[in-house]
């Protein structure tokens, strides 16, 4: 007997510490009172400098990066260094036998030194196209691969049961193509009530609202406060 499909959550809470310790707890297959090895397929999307350690195995960023196996010297950089040290190389000892020239009078060691820097002159040229060539390689690998990141961001997206994210965060473009059977604010009592609408943008069946406001009490800020805080 197949079952069927889990609901697709989008799991938010005001601050990035709260929403970690939740996201831990999804990843680790907690379910209520119990922990279970059956953990569902959690995502937290944001900028992984904000996150927790804890959750940067299940961050966004990480998860593409795991799929893809991003190159760290896409489209030749190594070799595009040591083309560029190279022509310093040859810029330097140029100008050292044009200086050579000037105050050359023996016509054979003249010519020698011509003969010289027309090799060096030669040389630059075939690094000169070969540098062109990565630097377009290079361009094509970076596009290319930036193309595959969005495609296996949203593959990503589109497997995760439950998508953890800040009330800021759950406003990124990444998520709008995404519908969802389930929104869950934690701490909402913390929250204040403009950034609880910006994950109400989704379509979802269902909108639930945690909070304890004996536990945590609301956060009320007027909007004179808002405005002073905002000049400051």
């Amino acid at each position: 007997m197949s079952q069927s499909p889990l609901p697709k959550v989008l799991l938010c809470a005001p601050s990035n510490a709260a929403i970690d310790e939740i996201a831990r707890r999804i990843k680790e297959g907690y379910r209520g009172p119990e922990k279970r090895g059956d953990g569902l397929k959690v995502v937290r999307i944001g900028a992984q400098q904000s996150m927790n350690v804890s959750v940067k195995d299940i961050s966004l960023d990480y998860l593409v990066d795991q799929g893809i196996d991003a190159p760290n010297d896409a489209g030749g950089g190594g070799e595009i260094g040591s083309i560029r040290q190279e022509l310093e190389g040859i810029r330097s000892k140029k100008n050292l036998l044009h200086r050579s020239l000037e105050g050359s009078k023996d016509p054979i060691q003249y010519a020698s030194i011509q003969s010289e820097i027309a090799a060096l002159n030669a040389r630059r040229t075939l690094l000169t196209g070969r540098l062109d060539s990565l630097k377009d390689e290079q361009k094509s690998a970076s596009r290319t691969l930036d193309a595959l990141r969005r495609s296996y961001r949203q593959k990503v997206l589109q497997e995760a049961d439950v998508i953890c994210s800040t009330l800021s965060g759950t406003g990124h473009e990444i998520i709008e193509q995404l519908d969802f059977d389930l929104i869950i604010v934690d701490e909402a009592a913390q929250a204040i009530e403009l950034s609880t609408l910006i994950p109400l943008k989704y379509k979802c069946r269902r909108c639930i609202l945690v909070g304890d406001p004996q536990q945590l009490p609301p956060t009320v800020i007027s909007l004179e406060a808002c405005v002073i805080a905002m000049l400051h």
